[in-house]
């Protein structure tokens, strides 16, 4: 796993449910929800479940991903439910989905630090 390219991609959640509530299009809420189906998601269930599991940085970035996709599929319910002013306030700087966001960089980056 790369933590860079993995962190970004997981911030860019952001930047892919913005133009949903702007084009008011549905989100696969379901897509969001599954913790396995993007690649931390999926890293977490593999092989990193087999290299790190009883590493404490390990459950801290499954705590963190988890809380990050809670909140994500939350925008994305209130975007299929045409609440756009919700899923856009959860989306501000400073909300629950920007500290979920930080969290999951933060868990990833203390898991790479941690001493082999």
């Amino acid at each position: 796993m790369d933590p860079s390219s993995t962190i970004a991609k997981h911030v860019s959640w952001r930047t892919r449910l913005r133009p949903a509530i702007r084009t008011k299009e549905k989100v696969d809420v379901a897509e969001i929800r599954a913790e396995g189906t993007c690649e931390l998601g999926r890293w977490l269930s593999g092989e990193g479940k087999s290299a790190c599991r009883n590493v404490p940085e390990f459950a801290a970035v499954m705590h963190a991903h988890a809380a990050f996709d809670r909140v994500a599929a939350r925008v994305a319910e209130s975007v299929d439910a045409g609440d756009f002013d919700s899923a856009e306030k959860v989306l501000a700087n400073g909300t629950d989905h920007a500290r979920a966001s930080l969290e999951v960089a933060k868990a990833i980056g203390a898991l790479q630090e941690r001493p082999a």
